[in-house]
């Protein structure tokens, strides 16, 4: 993949401004241009495609840049606590909203994905599961309850992009013994 540039993000964030608000975004080729050399020097294409990807998502925590109409000068001041939310999905979501006594297999917000994830059934999960907020309720639950959130994190990532798996029988050899 080729390096891309300050105006390459400056172009693929007037893109994100189209698909999301439905107008223009004007850019201003100095400022923003600067602050975009400014981030590609301390991130990879990927992460800041994903980042930017993440300030359009209509996340609650992007509240705060929607409310300013998108400018790619506010974006920076934002990274940390979207780069937080990316790695670690339902941390922002406080204690009491969580319900923390309530068990993820008996909360009516979570029980369905965490049945389908041990169930390994991954298609259901993605044809029946729109909204985001409860993967981060589960997410944020399963952490704070130490209750291990590797398998449900694969199927949220496989969820996100709608990836399905094939499953197949490991085959154990008998000469192993």
């Amino acid at each position: 993949m080729k390096k891309r540039t300050a105006k390459d993000f400056c172009y693929y964030w007037s893109r994100k401004y189209k698909e999301v608000v439905g107008k223009k975004f004007v850019i201003n080729w100095m400022r923003d241009g600067s602050t975009f050399r400014n981030l590609i020097s301390d991130f990879t294409n990927t992460e800041l495609t994903t980042l930017i990807d993440f300030a359009f998502s209509g996340d609650p925590s992007t509240q705060y840049l929607v409310s300013q109409g998108f400018p790619i000068g506010l974006f920076p001041s934002q990274i940390n606590k979207y780069n937080a939310i990316i790695e670690n999905p339902g941390s922002e979501i406080p204690d009491r909203e969580l319900e923390l006594d309530l068990p993820v297999w008996d909360d009516s917000r979570t029980a369905y994905i965490y049945h389908k994830v041990m169930e390994g059934d991954l298609q259901s999960i993605i044809d029946n599961v729109e909204n985001e907020y409860f993967w981060k309720l589960l997410i944020g639950k399963m952490e704070r309850k130490n209750l291990g959130t590797q398998k449900v994190l694969l199927f949220y990532d496989m969820w996100q992009t709608e990836d399905t798996f094939e499953r197949t029988r490991v085959k154990r050899r008998l000469d192993e013994d």
